[in-house]
């Protein structure tokens, strides 16, 4: 590998440091994700940024989201020095309590969480960091009983920014896959994994590789893009290697303009520094990526291109899949995320190790006894109905297990109306081929009905 594309990354690297961790600014992190933005995130950062009066140097930067979805619109400083403040729920009212922080005044009960850099000056995410304060102790209650690996970045560094990406350690699996490892044994990898279906033998060679979605992206595919979009691109230049393909193309639906110009932004960063494009690194490896419009295609089954079930949190998983082989260690998958739903306030994105107990975890995260619920269901709306006491509930989910949402039911939610509500969704109004499966499911329904209107 040549030697000037090889410190391409150290480069970037240690520009990303001194942005995330300014020694002598104060950085303000604004959520501007989907779920942000419709809550007037945009407008506070445009307050934000606008300002010249500020006593001291200040950064503010449009970041994505923390996961914690119920304190939108959130906002995060960052002392020099490595202490941080999280105020959540901001409005034109407790704006004026972050720029008075950032001017000295001592923090006021509209501040959410506090938490202090671990080691001054290195923030990789949110794991570097440790809570000193509960003010709301909801955002804190969220957060400590996560374990954060695919979205430990979420909400602290900027995804338009490829140089915070590297800072966490982005594309150096990539450098290092390219510069030790041929392209069979990643294969192997993946397909050992289960992040490949079929063996992956029906797609090697086989170009161009179509990733994303043609319809619509679930709240959980929609953050990955949003929130880290580089993510994406290393995982799918990692399997670009490991398929021996030349060409790949990122579908996204047009009801997304956000997601495509991050991924677009993504990509043309990314070609600029010679991770896209001829000669990766200095390699012979070459792989030209697109970002697409999925109206395109409009019939397209992307899962005929070999993903698996998991979609593009399944994609996700690659770099961290191939750091882990690079250092022998184990295959799986050590933690799952999904998005928190239903009949709970703290709803959002949850991170925790395959083997957590979810509904000790749901009376954890709600603060409410087992009797306040009656079901949760995995993949909502129309996946499945687990009793809140169930006790056949696997310990340490197998990969098939793995989910996107789940949702959680109160007391006063009638299970049979649920189940109407999931076999009637118009997605599931027809099998393709299968006669018995669409007739059964009408009977199901028809079934359902009576029992709901007596």
């Amino acid at each position: 590998m040549n030697m000037d594309k090889r410190s391409i990354l150290e480069n970037m690297a240690a520009e990303g440091r001194r942005s995330l961790c300014p020694p002598e600014t104060v950085r303000i992190n604004i959520g501007t994700s989907s779920c942000g933005l419709a809550r007037g995130a945009g407008l506070l950062y445009d307050k934000l940024a606008a300002r010249r009066d500020w006593p001291v140097p200040v950064q503010v930067v449009a970041v994505g989201c923390l996961g914690a979805c119920f304190t939108e619109p959130l906002i995060q400083v960052r002392l020099p020095g490595g202490h941080h403040y999280f105020f959540g729920r901001v409005d034109s009212k407790s704006l004026w309590h972050v720029i008075r922080l950032v001017e000295g005044q001592p923090p006021t009960s509209y501040l959410w969480l506090t938490a202090v850099e671990k080691e001054p000056g290195q923030l990789r995410g949110l794991s570097d960091l440790q809570f000193t304060g509960d003010l709301n102790s909801s955002l804190g209650r969220f957060l400590r009983p996560q374990v954060r690996s695919l979205s430990d970045s979420w909400g602290l560094i900027n995804p338009r920014s490829i140089a915070e990406y590297a800072a966490t350690g982005g594309y150096f699996a990539l450098k290092d896959v390219l510069n030790r490892f041929p392209p069979r044994q990643v294969r192997e990898w993946l397909i050992t994994s289960g992040v490949l279906d079929g063996g992956g033998k029906q797609h090697l060679g086989r170009s161009p590789l179509m990733v994303g979605s043609t319809n619509e992206f679930t709240p959980l595919e929609l953050a990955l893009v949003e929130n880290n979009p580089h993510h994406l691109l290393e995982s799918l230049l990692l399997t670009g290697y490991a398929l021996e393909i030349t060409e790949a193309v990122f579908l996204i639906p047009g009801r997304y303009p956000q997601a495509a110009d991050l991924m677009a932004r993504a990509l043309a960063e990314a070609r600029q520094y010679g991770l896209v494009g001829r000669d990766i690194l200095g390699t012979r490896f070459s792989l030209e990526i697109s970002v697409v419009d999925a109206q395109a295609f409009p019939t397209l089954d992307t899962k005929a291109f070999g993903w698996s079930s998991l979609g593009l949190p399944g994609l996700a998983q690659v770099p961290g899949l191939v750091r882990r082989a690079a250092r022998n260690e184990k295959l799986e998958r050590q933690t799952m995320i999904f998005h928190l739903t239903g009949d709970v306030k703290n709803h959002g994105f949850v991170e925790v190790p395959r083997e957590t107990d979810l509904p000790g975890l749901v009376r954890h995260l709600t603060g409410k006894s087992p009797d306040s619920f009656k079901a949760l269901v995995i993949d909502h709306p129309h996946g499945t109905f687990i009793p809140f006491n169930h006790k056949g509930l696997p310990s340490v989910p197998s990969p098939s297990f793995l989910f996107d949402e789940l949702a959680v039911l109160d007391q006063h939610r009638c299970l049979v109306e649920k189940s109407l509500a999931a076999v009637s969704a118009p997605s599931l109004r027809a099998c393709p081929g299968k006669a018995a499966c669409t007739a059964g499911r009408s009977l199901l329904q028809t079934g359902l009905t009576l029992l709901t209107k007596g």
